[in-house]
C-alpha cells in the first residue's frame, strides 16, 4: 500500500476516480468522513491509499477554495457563462445571477454571446457587461471567430460552463476542445463510451492541467444560502460604486428615494437591466430569509 496525491475526477455511487500522476484509482471514502458530516467532492485534491490491485481510499482532502453544493464539485477556477444573441436572445437575470455565484466563490467569470453572425444588435449587450469590467466574448460557430480569446480564457483551469439549451455551447467546446460530442452533461468520445447524458459529475482533462465540468447542474445555481441581501451589492460592482453618496447607510437601493444608486440609473451611468435584476435578486433573498 502506498499513499499518493490526485484530484477526485469523477464521483458516483459512493465510488470516487481519482487522478494520480500515473493513473486514475476508484477509490472508497474512509469512514471518518461519514462521521465528520465531510462528503469528497468533484474536483477535490485529495490524498488516498492504494491497494496493489490499483484500488483504494480517500484518506485526506485538501483544503477547498470554493465549493459548490448543486451541482457536488469544488475548486471551480473560472465559470464561463455562454448566451446567444437571438434564437433565445439572452437572458440578463440568468447572466446576473449567475455572475454573484461566480463572485461569491472566487470564480473568475467571463460571458460569451454566441451566434454573433446572426445579429446585428450585439452592442446593446455587450456594453452592459464591458462596463463593468468582466470579459466579454462574442464568437461565431459559422465563421470561427472569437474562438481563441475564449480558449485563452479556458487554458490551464478547471472550467465550468453554464447556459441555456440552444445557446451553442456544444457547438463552443466540440470546436475548442476537439472532443466530438460535447453535449449538455455529455463527452462521449474522450471517455470512450457510448452516447448519452450522464447525471453524476465528471472532470475532463482534454489538455494537461485543462479540465472541463462534464455535468447538468451549472445551469441551474442557486443563490449561496450564507448570502445576505445588504451583501448582494458587494457583488454588483457597476452599482457599488454609485452606492456611497446614499442618505442613509443601510440603504437597500432598490427604492428612488435619496438612493445614489437610483440617481446614477436615471442619469444613464448604469444599466436599467442591471438595476432591475439587482432589485430582484434582492428581494429574492429577503423572501428567502423571511420563509426560513
Amino acid at each position: 500500500m502506498s499513499i499518493e496525491k490526485g484530484k477526485i475526477v469523477k464521483g458516483i455511487g459512493g465510488f470516487y476516480y481519482v487522478k494520480t500522476e500515473t493513473s486514475v484509482v476508484e477509490c472508497r471514502a474512509r469512514g471518518k468522513f461519514r462521521n465528520d458530516s465531510v462528503l469528497p467532492y468533484v474536483g477535490d485534491n485529495v490524498q488516498i491509499s492504494v491497494n496493489d490491485d490499483n484500488t483504494g481510499y480517500v484518506v485526506s482532502i485538501d483544503e477547498r477554495k470554493n465549493c459548490f453544493i448543486r451541482p457536488p464539485i469544488a475548486n471551480i477556477d473560472k465559470l464561463l457563462i455562454v448566451a446567444s444573441l437571438v434564437d433565445p436572445e439572452p437572458d440578463t437575470l440568468f447572466i446576473d445571477k449567475m455572475l454573484v455565484c461566480a463572485e461569491v466563490n472566487n470564480v473568475e467569470v467571463a460571458i460569451c454571446f454566441s451566434k454573433s453572425d446572426l445579429s446585428d444588435n450585439e452592442k446593446k449587450y455587450t456594453d452592459i457587461y464591458t462596463s463593468t469590467g468582466y470579459k466579454v466574448f462574442l464568437t461565431s460557430a459559422i465563421n470561427d471567430s472569437g474562438m481563441g480569446k475564449v480558449y485563452e480564457f479556458m487554458k490551464d483551469c478547471t472550467l465550468a460552463v453554464c447556459g441555456f439549451s440552444g445557446v451553442g455551447k456544444s457547438t463552443l467546446l466540440n470546436s475548442l476542445t476537439g472532443l466530438s460530442s460535447f453535449e449538455t452533461g455529455e463527452i462521449s468520445r474522450k471517455l470512450n463510451r457510448g452516447k448519452h447524458t450522464t447525471r453524476h459529475v465528471e472532470l475532463v482533462e482534454y489538455e494537461k492541467d485543462s479540465y472541463i465540468a462534464d455535468t447538468p447542474g451549472f445551469s441551474m445555481l442557486e443563490l449561496p444560502a450564507d448570502l445576505e441581501s445588504d451583501m448582494l451589492i458587494d457583488y454588483f460592482p457597476d452599482l457599488k460604486k454609485h452606492s456611497g453618496d446614499c442618505k442613509f447607510s443601510d440603504c437597500s437601493h432598490t427604492s428612488d428615494k435619496f438612493c445614489s444608486v437610483y440617481d446614477a440609473l436615471i442619469k444613464g451611468e448604469i444599466s436599467e437591466s442591471r438595476y432591475e435584476n439587482y432589485k430582484y435578486l434582492y428581494n429574492e433573498i429577503q423572501n428567502r430569509k423571511n420563509y426560513r
